[in-house]
């Protein structure tokens, strides 16, 4: 059987650093900081090393969006649900139709309507 003390973080690449080395991160970290031209501050995840956040969250959540579409094909009830809750959305104005070919990508907070009995 698989046992692993919890704070083994080997198993995800996380380096665990010891309690007394804030001192090295802050420098670790102040030397990673960079400003881009727009002004912007990037810095590298200074908890893996050599990675790098991703430019853009495109490809994940595309991901869980075709994950949350197959959970409603799946469950007509649900389907329903959010059928619904879309339609008035767009009566009352909280959302518009987008255009089929996007020129823009933009991605604006909303509530979560549905949810689903047990």
């Amino acid at each position: 059987m698989f046992t692993r003390e919890s704070n083994d973080y080997d198993g995800i690449g996380v380096e665990d650093r010891g309690e007394n080395d804030q001192l090295g991160a802050y420098h670790e970290f102040t030397e990673n900081i960079t400003r881009a031209d727009e002004g912007r501050y990037q810095v590298k995840v200074p908890w893996i090393p050599g990675q790098s956040l991703p430019n853009s969250n495109l490809e994940p959540s595309g991901k869980r969006l075709a994950n949350v579409c197959k959970k409603i094909e799946r469950d007509e009830k649900l389907k329903n649900s959010y059928d619904e809750i879309i339609e008035k959305q767009l009566e009352s104005g909280i959302m518009e139709g987008a255009p089929v070919k996007p020129n823009v990508i933009q991605a604006n907070k909303h509530e979560h309507n549905a949810t689903e009995e047990l």
